[in-house]
């Protein structure tokens, strides 16, 4: 597995470090091309992206022979950031070799790849077809079962702030799980769940958050005890 920080990927000194380490990945760039790294003219794209070699799930979606990324100028409209760069050559010479997936915490940064993203829990997996349907399966082992929530919970540990975001990114999951889920009652009784683990109080869930889950599932329940 390869990890890369998206922020820094605008950074030449950091470019350089992943393209040392990381060479599985695919991507080589020359020095001139690292040097010059940065923002970048660009106008309204789309880059073919040929599915044969695909291997990942296909379950709920049918595989087109081509995706088509669209891909806007996302700097004064007329410019992508070094990061876009990296992610576009990335996905070029990666060709679902291996998945690709982004955090929650990267997506502001990366507006034009959402409607090829489909959400698995606190990361997004990049998907052959735009507007991926949602896995329920795989998203409520990982909402419920695959992630620890312990402490949360409990009111004699303290939340740090980074405890805390992480748990409203579960929360934002957790609302793609509750639209895709067409069981009601399951819904709520998933919801329930939740709640009973990372309690809202807890966390300092802002209020569209909390109206957010109200409006969810229909009837916001009460948390198992």
């Amino acid at each position: 597995m390869s990890v890369a920080n998206v922020s820094l990927l605008n950074t030449a000194w950091y470019l350089t470090q992943v393209l040392a380490a990381k060479p599985s990945v695919g991507l080589t760039m020359t020095a001139e091309e690292i040097a010059a790294h940065g923002f970048r003219a660009w106008r309204d794209t789309t880059i073919a992206i040929p599915t044969s070699t695909w291997t990942g799930p296909t379950d709920h979606f049918t595989l087109p022979d081509t995706l088509r990324l669209h891909v806007p100028a996302t700097a004064q409209n007329t410019h992508i950031f070094g990061h876009d760069d990296i992610i576009i050559r990335l996905i070029q010479a990666n060709r679902w070799q291996r998945p690709i997936y982004f955090t929650s915490f990267a997506l502001h940064q990366l507006g034009w790849l959402r409607p090829y993203l489909r959400p698995e829990g606190l990361v997004h997996r990049l998907m052959p077809v735009e507007h991926p349907p949602a896995d329920t399966t795989l998203l409520i082992a990982n909402l419920l079962t695959n992630y620890s929530s312990r402490g949360y919970a409990d009111p004699t540990i303290v939340l740090e702030p980074p405890s805390r975001w992480v748990a409203q990114a579960t929360y934002a999951a957790f609302f793609s799980l509750a639209q895709a889920e067409s069981d009601r009652a399951r819904c709520q009784d998933l919801k329930a769940r939740l709640m009973a683990a990372i309690p809202l109080e807890r966390i300092g869930a802002p209020e569209e958050l909390v109206k957010g889950l109200a409006a969810t599932c229909g009837s916001s329940p009460t948390p198992s005890q």
